[in-house]
């Protein structure tokens, strides 16, 4: 990758720091930071999830539908069937069993790419997105938005290009 040596080497120091890290990557659309940590982190996602744009869900229900896309990614990184998230709380609950379900002491990277965090219903206190993300601390969590004022009082790693 070009003339992304030092942001590659800063996100391998946050992987192998020992320890848990969240790193908020944000910057201007379509400058790279999804395929910067595609690159990085390759095969060692334990959890991966790219929500749905506001075009994918046009029309529907915002909260319900990425509650629905999110639930896929859930099975698809081998959750047991379960009943459909209603809440984030919930969603973030489901994704917390299946990382203690495939947790063998090894490291886990879980990557939230465009989770549209302007979207009222991310930021409301009624989702409880932003409180069960607290959980999330404790891995190693990559959180991607070219929209993400809500997450930068967390540690950030910022995409300056």
């Amino acid at each position: 990758m070009v003339g992304r040596t030092r942001e590659i080497m800063e996100l391998n120091e946050y992987y192998n720091s020992g320890k848990a890290e969240f790193v908020a990557l944000y910057g201007r659309r379509r400058v790279g930071k999804t395929y910067l940590i595609n690159e990085t982190f390759k095969e060692k996602f334990a959890f991966r999830h790219a929500g749905l744009s506001p075009v994918e869900i046009e029309g529907k229900g915002a909260l319900d539908a990425q509650l629905n896309h999110f639930y896929v990614s859930l099975k698809y990184y081998g959750m047991k069937e379960n009943v459909r998230p209603q809440t984030w709380f919930d969603a973030f609950y489901m994704l917390e069993k299946l990382l203690d379900d495939k947790d063998d002491g090894s490291r886990q990277v879980v990557f939230i790419d465009e989770m549209s965090a302007s979207s009222s219903e991310i930021n409301s206190k009624s989702s409880k997105f932003l409180l069960k993300i607290e959980f999330l601390k404790s891995l190693s969590l990559s959180l991607i938005s070219s929209l993400l004022k809500s997450f930068l009082k967390y540690k950030s790693f910022v995409d300056k290009a």
